[in-house]
């Protein structure tokens, strides 16, 4: 179990916010992308160089089913890079299921301990990444 920071907590909603309007407006203009189009921005490169320290509150996105689906692919992806693909290994069977990596990522990081501490801030920071989601989570014209 992981202490909760709210600078890093601050920080990590800030990027994922960034990183889900650059999905939208990625999608937006071209629904042919690959999962790779949603690892080459700089809200991406942001959450890399946060490192270790937001792998718990990456749990908490990935406990939730909706959060969790986006991008896709890319939490399993974000976490692969800060540990490294031999610490992190998604098995052959389930490369390409989004609900079952999610599963997976979820399950990978509570067994390596990066998990918050249930305590009131958590639940706030997992209603604020959830509003903040759902305010981003919006269509527009580009």
């Amino acid at each position: 179990m992981v202490k909760y920071d709210p600078f890093v907590a601050q920080d990590f909603i800030y990027e994922v916010a960034n990183w889900k309007l650059y999905c939208n407006s990625v999608l937006s203009c071209d629904y042919s992308l690959n999962a790779l189009s949603f690892q080459q921005c700089e809200p991406f490169r942001n959450l890399f160089d946060m490192g270790v320290e937001i792998l718990p509150y990456v749990h908490q996105g990935v406990s939730n089913p909706v959060i969790g689906a986006f991008p896709l692919f890319g939490w399993s992806a974000l976490v692969r890079e800060i540990v490294g693909d031999t610490n992190y290994v998604v098995p052959s069977e389930i490369k390409g299921k989004l609900h079952p990596i999610r599963l997976y990522v979820k399950n990978w990081l509570e067994q390596e301990g990066n998990v918050l501490d249930e305590t009131l801030d958590v639940k706030i920071f997992r209603e604020k990444l959830q509003d903040i989601y759902d305010l981003v989570d919006i269509t527009y014209d580009i």
